[in-house]
């Protein structure tokens, strides 16, 4: 007899196996050179037109108090980089094709170095340090996408900071990578990797020549057929000709009884929390550009092989989905289709980033990103902190924030409660983006309270220029 709890077993692995890539991933032959994968070629060309910017640089610093063990702290980051081959792939281009070869274990020679004395101020010291740290670009013809230092501040406590190109890391990776740098840390031993992130690269570039994202280039070349490009922002300063990616970045919470509201009208739509205030967002957006075709980006981590899950590299992708907002919708009007646009093209997030530009005809400038210059992202719960044996451990954030969007919207928090917003300086002035935060606290809160009335009902330009 076939129980109900069988057939929904029968039904889940049937599912799973129709949404498997057919071919799975195998270890590719070092000998033989491969490719970059889209997304690394990508990255090697905004690198290329921006001169060698620092801005796809990634800096993680940790501050450890407690009894550091030098030796065996240099010892794991060394064995990091043998055990991730990312961590040691080089860039060159043959002919018109960019490849990538995977190079010899290097040391990353970490020794405790004094906070150079810039100020008289300690911890002003430590941040100048850190920012000049973060100052210093990465080759990426040396096979080294990863530099480090170590600051001691007192015999009891140090600050390690890792410099690492996005070329080799997302988001996801850094967890790998904490956890990977923890253990070996501890002395603990690790099994060890039968396929790495070149197997990927070459994995996913024999899908795009046997055509499978066909599908979804075609829909992305619809779905951004002639879209404005860049976004109309309202800017204090005009555009330099090239991105100089200097940033700032603020914080503030968001109204409490508004998030409380979020998770209802999430539920009642058929939503999530992400595309509930996403759905401001978007609206915020067309009032301050006065314009209803927009394109937001949002973050996708992409991992379709169950492999990659231990793998560091740059698997996330930004998902650029096009919004039209109309005049005369409810919120709720807004939100369903604010809805319907992001499942569209969720449904589509496998195709590599490079193929969407290439499908929608963006051209690169070296003046803004090409298509996506505004993203908005939502984490909300508690984020494990890096922990490693004996010591008490802190991330800082990052000094001298290099931005690689004009604005990056963050929803955090335990409660999905807190805004960050990194913004690009050379565009606008703080208060202005403060009057932006302003502004969408204000709608979140009025789309909360009344999502029965028209989206207009609320002038947001007081709260934009109530700032200035």
């Amino acid at each position: 007899m076939t129980t109900d709890n069988s057939r929904a077993d029968v039904l889940t692995q049937w599912l799973a196996a129709a949404s498997a890539p057919d071919r799975e991933l195998s270890r590719v032959d070092r000998s033989v050179p491969v490719e970059a994968s889209p997304a690394q070629l990508g990255l090697w060309l905004a690198q290329e037109i921006q001169g060698g910017a620092t801005g796809f640089a990634t800096q993680h610093s940790y501050r450890m108090s407690g009894p550091l063990d030098v030796a065996a702290l240099s010892r794991a980051l060394d064995q990091l980089v043998e055990r991730h081959e990312i961590l040691r792939t080089g860039f060159y281009v043959d002919g018109h094709v960019v490849r990538q070869d995977i190079r010899p274990a290097y040391s990353l020679e970490l020794r405790p170095e004094p906070v150079p004395a810039t100020t008289g101020v300690p911890e002003q010291d430590l941040r100048s340090a850190l920012a000049e740290t973060a100052r210093d670009g990465l080759d990426l013809t040396s096979g080294q996408v990863m530099r480090a230092r170590l600051f001691r501040v007192a015999d009891d406590e140090h600050v390690l900071v890792l410099i690492i190109h996005h070329i080799a890391l997302d988001g996801w990776s850094v967890s790998v990578l904490q956890r990977d740098l923890t253990a070996l840390y501890a002395g603990e031993a690790i099994e060890p990797m039968p396929l790495q992130y070149l197997d990927f690269a070459e994995w996913q570039r024999q899908e795009v020549a046997a055509g499978r994202y066909a599908d979804g280039v075609e829909f992305w070349r619809g779905a951004l057929a002639g879209v404005p490009q860049p976004m109309p922002l309202p800017t204090d300063r005009p555009r330099r000709p090239t991105q100089s990616f200097r940033g700032d970045c603020l914080h503030a919470p968001l109204p409490p009884e508004a998030v409380r509201r979020v998770d209802t009208i999430a539920a009642e739509a058929g939503a999530t929390p992400h595309i509930v205030t996403l759905a401001v967002f978007v609206s915020v957006l067309a009032q301050w550009t006065g314009c209803g075709d927009l394109v937001v980006g949002t973050a996708v981590n992409h991992r379709p092989l169950p492999e990659t899950d231990d793998m560091i590299g740059p698997f996330a992708s930004i998902l650029p989905v096009r919004y039209t907002v109309r005049d005369g919708l409810t919120f709720r009007e807004h939100l369903d289709e604010v809805k319907r646009q992001v499942l569209d093209a969720r449904e589509h997030e496998d195709v590599p980033f490079e193929l969407i530009l290439d499908s929608a005809g963006v051209t690169h400038s070296p003046a803004y990103n090409p298509l996506v210059q505004v993203t908005m992202t939502y984490k909300s719960g508690v984020i494990e902190p890096i922990a490693m044996r004996g010591l008490t451990m802190a991330g800082i954030p990052a000094q001298d924030i290099d931005v690689q969007r004009d604005l990056a919207l963050e929803i955090t928090g335990e409660r999905g409660d807190q805004l960050s917003v990194a913004y690009a300086s050379d565009l606008w002035d703080r208060e202005t983006v403060e009057a932006l935060v302003a502004a969408y606290a204000a709608a979140l809160d009025h789309a909360m309270s009344h999502p029965d009335e028209p989206l207009g009902s609320v002038d947001l330009s007081l709260s934009l220029m109530s700032q200035k």
